[in-house]
Parts: C-alpha cells; sequence; structure tokens
C-alpha cells in the first residue's frame, strides 16, 4: 500500500490555489459588499449597532465596524457564488477529496510507527527491557493522534456526495449564525441574500425565496453544528490517559486547528 507524502498530495490537489483564489477575490470585492450593505434599502441598516443598542451612545464608526463584521462571514462564500454551478461542484468535490485523502495518508504513516515500535531493540534479549516515561508518552501521543484523525475520517466519509450548493452551504453557516444573533427576521434575511444573489449573479435559477431557506439556509446552519462537533473532544480521549498536562493541552490545540482549517469546504 503507497502512503503518499504531504508534498505529493498538495501537487496533487493544489489546495493553496484556491484558497489563494478565494484570499483575492474577498480582497477584491470587500468594498462591493461593504457598500450594499451601506443601502438603506439593504436589510442590515435595520439592525445597525445603533438601533441594537439604542440606549448607548454610538457612532457611525461602531456601524461601520458593524457591517465589516458582516462583510468578513461572507469571505469564502463570496467566491462561491462567483462561480458557476460546475465550478462550485468541481471545486467542492476536489478540496473534499483532498482532505480525506490527507487525513489517511496522515493515519497510516503514524500506525507504521506505532506497529513498528520507535526505538525498539534490534536484536531479542533476555533481559526485560522497560521503556523509560518519555518513550511511553510519545507513544500514548501517536495513539492520540490516530484516534483524532479517525474521528476526522469518519466525519469525511459520512459526509453527503458535494453538489453545486455544498460550497454555498458550508461558507454561509456563520453568516446566518450572525443575522440570527442581531435577530434578523427569516425576511430579512432572505431578501439579504437575494441581494448578495444579484450582486454577485449567481448561477442558480432556483434560488427563490423559499427554496433560499430550504435549501441553503437551513442546511447551512445544520452543517455548521455538523463542522463543529467533536471540537469538545477532538482525540477521542480516554479518562485513564497517561500524558501530562503541558502536552495534552498542546496536542488539543493543535487539533483544534487541523480540523478547523480541513472542515473548511
Amino acid at each position: 500500500m503507497k502512503i503518499f507524502s504531504n508534498i505529493e498530495l498538495i501537487e496533487k490537489y493544489q489546495p493553496q490555489n484556491v484558497l489563494n483564489d478565494i484570499k483575492e477575490h474577498f480582497i477584491m470585492n470587500k468594498s462591493k459588499l461593504f457598500d450594499l450593505f451601506s443601502k438603506s434599502s439593504c436589510p442590515i441598516s435595520k439592525y445597525k449597532v445603533s438601533k441594537q443598542l439604542s440606549f448607548i451612545e454610538v457612532n457611525k464608526t461602531e456601524d461601520q465596524d458593524f457591517a465589516l463584521e458582516i462583510v468578513d462571514e461572507l469571505h469564502d462564500a463570496s467566491y462561491f457564488m462567483s462561480l458557476s454551478k460546475k465550478n462550485r461542484t468541481i471545486i467542492t468535490q476536489r478540496m473534499r477529496s483532498f482532505a480525506v485523502d490527507w487525513t489517511i495518508a496522515h493515519i497510516n504513516r503514524i500506525k507504521l510507527l506505532i506497529d513498528n515500535g520507535i526505538l525498539e531493540l534490534p536484536f531479542e534479549s533476555e533481559q526485560r527491557v522497560n521503556h523509560s516515561p518519555m518513550m511511553k508518552e510519545l507513544n500514548e501521543v501517536l495513539i492520540c493522534i490516530v484516534s483524532g484523525l479517525e474521528i476526522e475520517l469518519d466525519y469525511w466519509q459520512k459526509l453527503p456526495r458535494a453538489s453545486y450548493l455544498s460550497g454555498l452551504q458550508v461558507s454561509m453557516g456563520n453568516f446566518f449564525r450572525k443575522l440570527n444573533q442581531i435577530n434578523m427576521s427569516q425576511k430579512d434575511q432572505i431578501t439579504l441574500v437575494q441581494q448578495l444573489f444579484s450582486l454577485f449573479d449567481v448561477d442558480w435559477d432556483e434560488g427563490a425565496r423559499e427554496n433560499i431557506k430550504n435549501s441553503l439556509q437551513q442546511p447551512s446552519l445544520e452543517i455548521l453544528v455538523k463542522r463543529k462537533s467533536s471540537f469538545d473532544n477532538p482525540i477521542g480521549l480516554e479518562e485513564e490517559n497517561i500524558l501530562k498536562k503541558n502536552n495534552l493541552v498542546e496536542l488539543l490545540k493543535v487539533f483544534y486547528t487541523y480540523r478547523d482549517q480541513l472542515r473548511r469546504f
């Protein structure tokens, strides 16, 4: 069984090219989004800071910051809005395939280390050798990493097949959550999405009000919950684990970042 290296997988899928395209697109269109949110015809105007907190002295700068918060939640979504149905599907499939292959490669690579032993003695010895606490903890770290990666692989393998809406659904979850946090009505949320679709000329003829709710808004929020799953125990840690507290904290931090980045698509 061939185990692909990180370099081989990166060369195969070119994920950084997608991330660069997303970043460049957002930089080019950020002002356009801000202009939309600044219009009185945009539903956002009803929910500005000054109206949310009418009993506090606020100014125009705070309203602008509020609008920019909403804009930032569309960092990835604005890119997917600019793509055709076909290309939205291709990008999502490509990045998900990369995530699966990347995770499998890491699992297999680490299992080789675990199965073959680190600094295992080359010759049999009648004298029993007790591994040092450090070596035992190192082995436990590897076991924990594999456990976390297998949880991650299970997440990816249970995802439904990517469609032309998948990129929008995944990337708009935080956007809809933000709208709910400011108590934006359902009607205004749908109107705002329609304005965004018009702004980017989104390739989705079925994007009527009811379809936006059922095929985009609700799935986006459901996917957001699934994306955040297993973050409370990202490596499936058992209570009797022997890892030192500092090492465990550092390992969990790495996994939080790993999982957050990989589940972007």
